[in-house]
């Protein structure tokens, strides 16, 4: 055939060559140009030298030489090299044995670079072959090496699939001052397993230091280009038969040592190659038999990694290249995480070509690798590599904390570091990564940290879970002892922990100003008394004053390392953080670390304050001095009492104006836990700012359990975040209230799913507006709103159930449900457990919807000024509606705002619009976010074509100016948009013609851009 190899070298000084042709097919026929070789040839021992070209002086460049070491019958070859000095890259110049006559026998070693002496061992029979190859680039002095008979005539390296060797003279007594080795070098993928047979004699003594068998295991493989590093095994002797022995990563070698006194009868080792292993290391190759050639038939391999069950594995797969077959039901490579009793817990595969493992695997304690090959097809097989690791541990040195598991954890983890700092120090932890599943308690997966190697709540310092990555905090603890703890449970997980783990001096603490005429003086730590505070500090200060008070904290002094010129940050290296509650999580009221700039004075909105003081490695400077008092709440009392009777609150001043600079908070309690609280807006006018940056009325949910704790941290919880025309944003996963209002845009309802909301209003030093009057009281469903738009959910039992939607009159209402959940025990929602809407202000209207069950209803649009729910329910319910008003019936145009998730469609959707149309919809969120839109449905089509029938998309500018975005003609797929400010409009025009398809749909909410 055509057939090209670039080179053949031989050893001997002659050369035959045969060609022979048959008498049907002829072909061009073949040429090769031949020539001398400088070096090599044939050598018979008994000892012989072999020296590259020119040794000690360099070698030539492209030189290629072979030595065929032909010793006699029964005598075996040792080779060493007593100087080594080549190119460092094997893949240039290199030295190669053959342990045989032929370049198809198997590689005893190949060696480049420069090396020690060293021995390469004793071959398996009489003959060696010796390569030595040069490329044309740089050269070395070479090398000199000594093949010498082995006298004795034992031990040797072994190649092939099973074998036999025997000490001396076996069964009969072995000879005295012996030292024999035998080596078994396996195919890849393969390991050897040895069997002492028949008897083992070898004289006993203490220790074994007379006469013994040694088993070494080689710590590198062939594939390292150089001498095999060894591991030492145990000295064997005495009468005891040992148990079969394994190689792990590569080689074994079996040493036999007598001294001149006893001598024994000796033993016998029987050899086999087989694939697969048991792994005990904490990292390791895992490979197919014989790869990169193709694996054998009939395989059946099974790869061990012998993991303790509080260890977690990580598999990655380099390569993968195994037959096909339906449900890989040929060859197929399978992955078992294992019980400590053996009994399978979770497998993944079977994997083959086409069906993939994915790159990495994880699991946890003992894990098998299963590989199974049929008698057809072969291919090259594959690697992976794994690693081992304990999840915890115990540590007294600065380093990094992370989870075995990358890039995400897994379900059902639990890992406990304890951590020591040295004396005088505590446990310094500043998160690199914080991503765990979100719980306003942290309930699900969290990262608790401990003062003291204990586990014990009141000795919290603090408990993380949610999304950090905006925000990454920094823990200190109080004590030079700490543990940590981190638990998962079955559902959601993310990215997990990194910390980066230092420790630091102790400084900060709790301040309790909560009595009359209280004060207290805080400062920065200056430890060793110099005059300047320590580097890597980081501080905290939790400030409790009285009641119906503020926390007010006067600077006496501040000298601190301030921002470089060419800082955009505020205080980047060293500074001093206020926070308006009792955590790093709080709303941060300022930082400072610049004199000039330096509020003398500076308040919270409540009783409570966190202070924080950092500083870095450098620069360390005076610092800073501070007096804490309480101030009468400029306010009024911030502890409210919500009753069935409707109370009124009002911002400071109003309705003239509310004073700049002002921080006032609120916390509205209803008096027992599964009681809402509802919130009528009946004036609202701030100072308007883009997403509210500047004076806001933040109205949100407020946890008991946890407004005085500074331990609980729940960062972003429940929040995920896609992109969105470049653009990645966050969404909230809870219907929650969490928003800030400013302007004049604000919802006219509110009502809380717990039963407390908080208030704060925060004014800037610039422009007031007059501020807001709403009214408070225990909320229930039994209600009548009269608003232009706005949202209403509803959840749990309750006895009954009202609610009556009025729009002006000549207008009419819609209502679009974005949820709908009642158990009914009847599909035709016969029973009294179901919702019923009348067309009017009571229940003698007519009956529009009778529903049950669980989905989205379609919208339901009011054929006069009135709509009516009613429900009176015999176990859960559950809906979450957005209603809005319009001019025109049938849901023509309106203006609709939410808080969380709001919907909209055609009108008389789902079906055919009528013609002769023009709605427009105002579509807003609330003012501190960004509104993003999605259309889950559009279609429709009209005979008139694009130009009569249409739906225009606007995007809406904080300043209320309208820009056209798109216009839809029904059957396109349009992307969700994000928009530029907290609303956008939709202007749907139908012509005369015949109008079809369903119509249109769209979702929107809030979202956070990156």
């Amino acid at each position: 055939n055509d057939f090209r190899l670039s080179s053949i070298v031989v050893a001997q000084p002659t050369l035959r060559i045969t060609f022979i042709t048959d008498t049907i097919v002829n072909a061009s026929g073949w040429n090769l140009t031949y020539g001398l070789s400088p070096c090599g040839g044939v050598v018979h021992g008994p000892q012989n030298v072999i020296t590259s070209p020119n040794y000690p002086s360099h070698y030539p460049n492209n030189v290629h030489c072979m030595w065929f070491l032909n010793y006699p019958e029964g005598e075996q070859i040792e080779f060493q090299f007593t100087n080594f000095k080549l190119e460092p890259s094997a893949h240039h110049d290199y030295v190669k044995l053959y342990n045989g006559p032929r370049l198809l026998s198997p590689t005893l070693g190949s060696y480049s670079g420069r090396k020690e002496p060293f021995s390469v061992g004793t071959s398996m029979t009489n003959n060696l072959l010796v390569e030595f190859h040069t490329d044309a680039s740089n050269t070395d002095q070479g090398f000199r090496a000594v093949a010498a008979r082995h006298v004795r005539g034992c031990g040797g390296v072994f190649h092939g699939m099973s074998g036999n060797f025997s000490s001396h003279g076996f069964p009969g007594s072995y000879e005295a001052n012996t030292e024999c080795e035998w080596e078994v070098d396996p195919t890849t993928g393969y390991h050897a397993v040895l069997h002492f047979t028949d008897r083992f004699d070898v004289e006993s003594s203490t220790g074994c230091q007379n006469d013994y068998v040694q088993i070494l295991y080689s710590k590198t493989t062939r594939q390292s280009h150089g001498p095999l590093e060894w591991q030492e095994g145990e000295k064997l002797c005495g009468k005891q038969i040992p148990p079969p022995v394994r190689s792990s990563i590569g080689n074994i070698k079996v040493l036999f040592h007598s001294n001149e006194a006893v001598q024994g009868d000796g033993f016998k080792v029987s050899w086999q190659l087989v694939c697969g292993n048991n792994f005990t290391d904490n990292a390791g190759y895992i490979v197919s038999p014989q790869h990169p050639q193709n694996y054998p038939n009939n395989a059946n391999c099974l790869y061990r990694i012998l993991a303790s069950p509080g260890q977690f594995v990580t598999i990655n797969f380099l390569n993968f290249h195994v037959e096909y077959g339906s449900n890989c039901r040929y060859d197929s490579v399978t992955v078992i995480q294992e019980s400590s009793s053996g009994l399978v817990r979770r497998r993944w595969g079977p994997y083959c070509d086409r069906n993939t493992p994915p790159d990495v695997i994880i699991s946890r304690g003992p894990t098998t690798l299963h590989f199974v090959s049929d008698v057809y097809v072969t291919l090259s097989g594959f690697t992976a590599n794994f690693s081992v690791e304990a999840c915890g541990g115990n540590l007294s040195s600065p380093g990094i904390i992370r989870l075995p598991t990358r890039p995400i954890y897994e379900n059902h983890m639990s890992c406990t570091w304890d951590i020591t700092a040295p004396q005088g120090k505590v446990i310094h932890l500043k998160f690199q990564i914080l991503e765990l599943e979100g719980h306003s308690r942290c309930t699900y997966d969290s990262v608790s940290i401990f003062d003291g190697h204990t586990s014990q709540e009141d000795k919290l310092v603090t408990r993380l879970c949610g999304n950090h990555t905006s925000a990454l905090p920094t823990v200190v603890t109080h004590q030079r002892l700490a543990r940590v703890i981190f638990q998962s449970d079955v559902s959601i997980t993310g990215l997990g922990v990194v910390a980066a783990l230092d420790f630091t001096y102790a400084c900060g603490g709790n301040v309790n100003i909560s009595y009359s005429g209280a004060y207290q003086t805080i400062r920065s730590l200056d430890a060793d008394n110099d005059g300047n505070y320590e580097p890597l500090l980081d501080c905290g200060w939790l400030v409790e004053g009285l009641t119906d008070n503020v926390v007010t904290l006067n600077f006496t002094r501040l000298d601190v390392e301030p921002p470089g010129a060419n800082d955009t940050s505020p205080c980047p290296y060293d500074g001093v953080m206020l926070y308006d509650g009792p955590s790093t999580a709080s709303a941060l009221i300022s930082v400072h670390c610049n004199p000039t700039s330096l509020p003398l004075v500076v308040s919270s909105s409540s009783n409570v304050m966190f202070i924080r003081f950092y500083s870095d490695s450098t620069n360390q400077r005076p610092g800073f001095t501070a007096k804490l008092t309480n101030t009468p709440h400029p306010c009024g009392a911030a502890s409210l009492e919500a009753t069935n009777v409707t109370q009124v609150l009002e911002s400071p001043g109003y309705p003239t104006a509310y004073p700049i600079s002002t921080r006032c908070q609120w916390v509205i309690t209803a008096p027992e836990q599964d009681l809402d609280i509802h919130l009528d807006i009946s004036d609202f006018n701030l100072e308007a700012s883009p997403l509210c940056s500047k004076d806001q009325l933040f109205i949100s949910e407020y946890e008991q359990a946890n407004s005085g704790a500074t331990r609980i941290n729940s960062g972003a919880a429940r929040r995920y975040s896609i992109n969105i025309g470049g653009r990645r944003a966050y969404f909230s996963m809870l219907a929650n209230l969490a928003h800030g209002y400013c302007g004049t845009t604000f919802p006219h309802h509110l009502t809380s799913n717990t039963n407390a909301v908080r208030l704060s209003l925060v004014s800037d030093g610039d422009t007031v507006a007059p501020g807001f009057r709403l009214h408070y009281s225990i909320g229930g469903c039994n209600r009548t709103y009269n608003g232009s738009s706005g949202s209403v959910r509803t959840r749990g039992r309750h006895s009954s159930c009202y609610s009556t939607f009025v729009a002006p009159q000549g207008s009419f209402v819609n209502l679009y449900f974005n949820h709908f959940y009642i158990n009914s025990r009847s599909r035709s929602c016969s029973s009294d457990n179901s919702l019923k809407i009348y067309d009017g202000i009571d229940s003698s209207a007519t009956l529009l919807v009778t529903a049950c069950g669980y989905g989205a209803l379609d919208p339901v649009f009011s054929t006069g000024n009135a709509l009516r729910l009613e429900h009176t329910p015999q176990g859960w319910a559950s809906f979450d509606l957005t209603y809005s008003t319009s001019t025109i019936r049938g849901g023509c145009g309106g203006k609709i705002y939410t808080r969380r998730q709001g919907m909209v469609t055609s009108p008389g959707y789902p079906g055919p619009t009528a013609g002769g149309l023009d709605c427009i919809y105002t579509l807003a969120v609330t003012p501190s976010q960004h509104l993003s839109l999605r259309f889950s449905i559009l279609d429709f089509r009209s005979s008139d074509g694009c130009n009569s029938t249409y739906l225009e998309m606007y995007d809406v500018s904080a300043a209320g100016e309208a820009s056209l975005l798109n216009t839809l003609c029904g059957q396109e797929q349009v992307a969700r948009h994000l928009s530029p400010s907290n609303k956008m409009a939709l202007r749907y025009v139908t012509g005369t013609g015949n109008i079809t398809g369903q119509g249109w749909k769209v979702s929107f909410q809030p979202a956070i851009p990156l």
